[in-house]
């Protein structure tokens, strides 16, 4: 009887263990058709203006000395265009908004484009212009001038596709110049780059501090022969919510006679816009 009553608790027991194993794995299976990635409230916003149906809300346009768009509807390029012509003036054609703010704390963004720099501008030599420009916008200098200046930003000219880092000082009147060694330029490609498109992205550490950094990334690639470690906030800069300012679409950055096409298929961001 004792042995009788032995293999019936054991006989239960395996019931009771398959019964459980059944169960688990029904529920595994229902928990496979749920989604595998729920959205969070942590999700970083990004923010990306295709630029095909013009330009997004809050877009400033900066139009100036042979400056132009067009926005040509079958591809979703927006050209932007200059053909400046006066000698002691610059051309540009670029859109602006706020990128970010600098409080004296390392703050790093990516600012991206897709880009491509025509054969010819309309017939002249295409000498190309900045593309991406991220500037401390609107601070007041020592001399009492309100000053806008670039920190770093890309240009794709007709042999190389760069970017630049900038530091200043203040001359004796108290206005910003750029220091002695910069800007530091780093090449991202030495191709030809007459009639090549390219998708641009710079991860910016701002810092006023050597613990500051660039890391180009090129047509999905990171490129990191071209990285740059150092100083991409001047130190003489304010650092009480200064607003960063970024820029894009075509900017030959030096005075003079310019004729320069580049188009620009999208803007991101991811930073909150």
């Amino acid at each position: 009887m004792k042995k009788l009553k032995q293999a019936s608790y054991l006989a239960a027991a395996i019931l009771f263990s398959l019964s459980a194993c059944e169960k688990s794995e029904s529920v595994a299976v229902k928990e496979e058709k749920l989604p595998k990635t729920k959205p969070g409230n942590n999700n970083q916003v990004l923010w990306t203006d295709f630029m095909n149906d013009g330009f997004d809300t809050g877009w400033t346009q900066d139009v100036e000395n042979g400056g132009s768009w067009w926005l040509q509807t079958s591809t979703g390029i927006n050209w932007a265009i200059v053909h400046n012509t006066t000698p002691n003036v610059k051309g540009r054609a670029e859109v602006s908004r706020r990128l970010t703010y600098y409080t004296g704390v390392d703050k790093t963004v990516i600012v991206k484009g897709k880009f491509k720099l025509e054969t010819t501008a309309d017939g002249f030599t295409n000498t190309g212009g900045w593309i991406l420009q991220t500037m401390a916008w609107s601070f007041t200098a020592p001399s009492g001038k309100k000053e806008y200046k670039p920190l770093v930003v890309a240009r794709m000219l007709p042999n190389a596709l760069e970017y630049l880092v900038y530091d200043y000082v203040w001359d004796a009147g108290g206005n910003p110049v750029v220091k002695s060694g910069f800007p530091i330029v780093r090449t991202v490609s030495a191709a030809n780059m007459l009639g090549q498109t390219v998708e641009l992205a710079l991860t910016i550490k701002f810092s006023n501090t050597s613990t500051g950094s660039v890391r180009a990334n090129l047509n999905g690639t990171n490129v990191t022969a071209a990285n740059y470690d150092g100083i991409t906030y001047p130190t003489i800069f304010p650092t009480a919510n200064q607003q960063i300012q970024w820029k894009g679409g075509n900017y030959p950055s030096y005075p003079g006679t310019a004729h320069s096409k580049i188009g620009v298929f999208y803007l991101y961001t991811d930073q909150a816009q």
